[in-house]
């Protein structure tokens, strides 16, 4: 599986990551699956993350997010390519915390994204439905 990414989009992951450290921050990724195997993201859109210990844990808002999934314009948005949220001190690497939302949500469609801000690097991952995968990220 290989989720690619543009060099502005991922930078601006970064930058969006710095701005409210120590908090994680949280958002989706959407664009268009080219094939069975290659997502490509197109917008990031930042979603607040209302959880009340936010330093190691992320709960996007609920109605930000279905706004976002449901508006469904031309050229804002097309499909759900990827779930994103940083790690402000920890490396780039599923955390239990992060196993449990995955399985809460049975999402195994899109690939989990994960900036450090504190290490400076984003990895993807796939959840199986016990655990998760690297895959292969794409900067274009």
């Amino acid at each position: 599986m290989t989720l690619r990414i543009p060099k502005d989009i991922l930078s601006h992951l970064e930058h969006t990551g710095e701005a409210y450290y120590p908090r994680e921050s949280c958002g989706l990724l959407t664009g268009v699956r080219i094939d069975a195997d290659t997502y490509s993201v197109e917008n990031f859109h930042f979603i607040p993350n209302v959880q009340v210990d936010s330093s190691a844990d992320y709960l996007m808002e609920p109605q930000a997010m279905h706004n976002i999934i449901m508006s469904h314009k031309p050229g804002s948005f097309r499909e759900l390519v990827g779930l994103w949220h940083t790690h402000p001190r920890n490396k780039a690497i599923p955390s239990l915390i992060d196993l449990g939302l995955a399985q809460r949500s049975g999402r195994k469609d899109v690939p989990y994204v994960i900036t450090s801000v504190e290490f400076k690097h984003t990895f993807a991952y796939m959840f199986t439905g016990e655990e998760f995968v690297k895959t292969e990220l794409e900067i274009v």
